[in-house]
């Protein structure tokens, strides 16, 4: 059978160490247990020994080492809960001023004041002192909060006023102060009477000035009576005439931004925006009626102005394009005419003619065939099997390009060099022609020179050279630079 652990006589003979681990009551508890216990170990450490003997040096001993473990629970207590009473002490004076109106503050300076030693004093409390007292402390820390906004300077915003009350008053505590919540709720009640007051005075002033109309017009969005509907109604007009009007304004300054600018491109392109615009807004005023008489006020003559720049840009456009459409009619008339000088006909006359006065040469001569249409060149060169680097020939060249021309019937290779220049004058001269702008006289004289040439190498290869060329030539128009074509 084991051993009761109070006859234990291993029980420790420090108490004083074993009692600092267990909390108040249990210590208490054990007391009579601990008293017994040191009677009964006493009396059984010596056999024969008087019981009595040394009972009080144990017990003293014992009382000590209790007393030691109670005042270190408490002060632990005491650091984590906080001095009980002074706290409550403390809490029970903010109530009595809270519940007495006589003791509110009555400046702002007083509100600060209270509002500050609230603060200092919850930031004293221990955490759990806090969680204890919070009952009390929400509401009074939402009263000191309301007498606060109670007495704000006057130079505070009623606005401002209104939102605080508005929020103190929807959080407010169930146990809250009657007195501060209805002190509260007049104040708000005043405090909309003259936010109304104020928003109206605005709205009148915004109308009269036309300067901050939209922020008037906004201050009047909670108020439902006839009164106001029927000053928004003025208000969203004047907003409307407003914004329109400044809209107006910047399209004017983009018109005259574009109007003044020295590139045509530009200018067209800038105008043209502007005009879009008008037109666009006055789209709009068709389904929102309101917006009708201001549109009509402040863009129709942006859009008139818009509409005469647009027709005067118009007609310099037109006549630039007349000049370029009829420099373009002379540039192909010129190229029409220099095909027809390499015609076959023509072409091989001069080649013969040319051979002819290679028989006694004197000097270098230029041909002017050799430096229009290179191929040709090399093509004679080929043929005579003579280096021909250029338009010009020298005496050794020619005499060279005599001997191997010459022959007793024709002359060898001519007709195959004027077939030569035949198809490169074309595809040289007419290949770069877009149809498309010439004026019917110059395409009459186009389509003979082409259906000529067209005619003349008919069977031949060449054809099949101008059909490839032509799908490869950039054709060149009037907005093309003239020192492109």
């Amino acid at each position: 059978m084991n051993t009761p652990w109070f006859r234990d006589r291993s029980w420790p003979s420090d108490l004083g160490s074993a009692l600092t681990q267990c909390p108040k009551s249990l210590a208490l508890i054990y007391v009579p247990t601990l008293f017994v216990c040191v009677i009964g170990c006493s009396g059984s450490n010596r056999k024969g020994a008087d019981p009595t003997v040394g009972i009080d040096q144990h017990l003293t001993a014992a009382i000590a080492d209790l007393k030691k473990a109670c005042e270190k629970q408490s002060a632990l207590l005491d650091r984590a809960l906080g001095d009980h009473d002074a706290c409550d002490a403390e809490l029970v004076k903010f109530q009595a001023i809270l519940n007495d109106q006589i003791s509110w503050p009555k400046t702002s300076e007083e509100a600060n004041k209270l509002r500050e030693r609230l603060v200092v004093f919850v930031k004293q409390m221990p955490p759990l002192a806090q969680e204890h007292f919070l009952p009390m402390l929400i509401p009074i820390r939402w009263s000191v909060e309301a007498l606060g906004v109670a007495n704000q300077n006057g130079g505070e915003e009623m606005g401002d006023r209104l939102i605080a009350c508005e929020a103190l008053l929807e959080n407010a505590p169930d146990d809250a102060p009657e007195a501060i919540v209805h002190l509260l709720q007049e104040l708000h009640n005043t405090a909309a009477a003259a936010t109304q007051v104020e928003a109206v005075e605005m709205a009148e002033k915004s109308l009269e000035t036309g300067n901050g109309v939209e922020e008037a017009w906004s201050a009047l969005e909670t108020y439902t009576d006839d009164e106001i509907k029927s000053l928004r109604e003025r208000l969203r007009a004047k907003l409307v005439d407003v914004q329109v009007k400044d809209r107006a304004s910047g399209l004017r300054a983009q018109l005259d931004l574009a109007l003044r600018s020295s590139d045509s491109t530009l200018r067209r392109v800038g105008v043209t925006r502007v005009y879009e615009a008008v037109v666009s807004m006055k789209l709009d005023s068709l389904a929102q009626p309101t917006s009708a008489d201001a549109v009509s006020k402040y863009l129709d003559p942006v859009i008139h102005d818009a509409e005469a720049a647009l027709t005067k840009l118009a007609n310099v456009q037109q006549k630039a394009d007349a000049k370029r459409l009829r420099e373009y009619q002379r540039w192909a008339l010129s190229q029409i005419q220099q095909c027809e000088r390499w015609f076959y006909d023509l072409a091989i006359a001069e080649i013969k003619e040319k051979f002819s006065s290679f028989e006694e040469p004197e000097e270098s001569v230029t041909w002017e065939l050799l430096r229009v249409l290179p191929d040709v060149r090399s093509l004679m060169a080929e043929k005579t099997n003579v280096e021909i680097s250029g338009p010009v020939l020298s005496p050794e060249q020619q005499a060279a390009i005599y001997k191997a021309a010459y022959g007793k019937v024709s002359w060898h290779h001519a007709e195959e060099l004027a077939y030569r220049a035949t198809r490169d004058a074309t595809v040289k001269f007419l290949g770069p022609i877009d149809e498309r702008y010439l004026d019917p006289p110059v395409l009459r004289l186009y389509n003979k020179a082409f259906e000529r040439a067209w005619s003349k190498l008919e069977g031949r290869d060449e054809q099949m050279y101008i059909a490839e060329q032509a799908a490869q030539i950039v054709k060149r128009t009037p907005n093309d630079p003239a020192e492109s074509r």
